[in-house]
């Protein structure tokens, strides 16, 4: 991990939170499956303060302030506005990855960087890397002290090696 971007994912979701969120880099995930009507536009349905819009069923996918995409969001706003969020990540992600996050699905849909750029402000800066040699390049980039990304994506089999080498940090902060 770069060395500019160290915060526990306690002090992130308290304070105004960081990605991924990075799970919540989608706020994707079905979280209020039920019928209901359509949201066309940027309409959210109410009750929902973020979440994709424009296409039939985007209510489903959308999500409210008591939730934990919605309290990573909150948080990562309020950090911005007070000027302690970056204002970009960049993403270490196997080529063939890359459209997962960058192509809008269904049509109408915003892609998920988009939603994630328009929801919290922060850029997210997505560096292809060639698809076999993700854990390779972190580890280069762990050992070199290269800073090159924010988050690497590699397989979970690798997390010992990862955290062995400092490329993990622990996210608590002893609440």
């Amino acid at each position: 991990m770069s060395n500019l971007f160290r915060m526990s994912r306690r002090d992130l979701l308290a304070t105004g939170g960081r990605a991924l969120a990075l799970t919540a880099a989608a706020g994707i995930a079905p979280q209020f499956i039920r019928p209901g009507r359509a949201y066309a536009g940027d309409a959210l349905a109410p009750g929902m303060i973020g979440g994709p819009t424009g296409f039939d069923g985007a209510e489903r996918y959308q999500y409210g302030p008591d939730t934990p995409e919605g309290r990573a969001i909150e948080a990562i706003k309020e950090m911005k506005g007070a000027g302690k969020a970056p204002a970009k990540i960049v993403l270490g992600l196997s080529d063939g990855s890359i459209g997962q996050l960058t192509k809008p699905f269904p049509a109408g849909a915003p892609s998920i960087k988009e939603l994630w750029e328009k929801e919290t402000g922060i850029t997210l800066d997505i560096v292809g890397v060639p698809n076999g040699q993700e854990f390779t390049k972190t580890m280069q980039d762990i050992s070199t002290k290269g800073g090159s990304f924010d988050i690497y994506a590699v397989e979970w089999n690798r997390l010992g090696d990862l955290t062995e080498t400092g490329g993990c940090r622990r996210l608590a902060s002893g609440h």
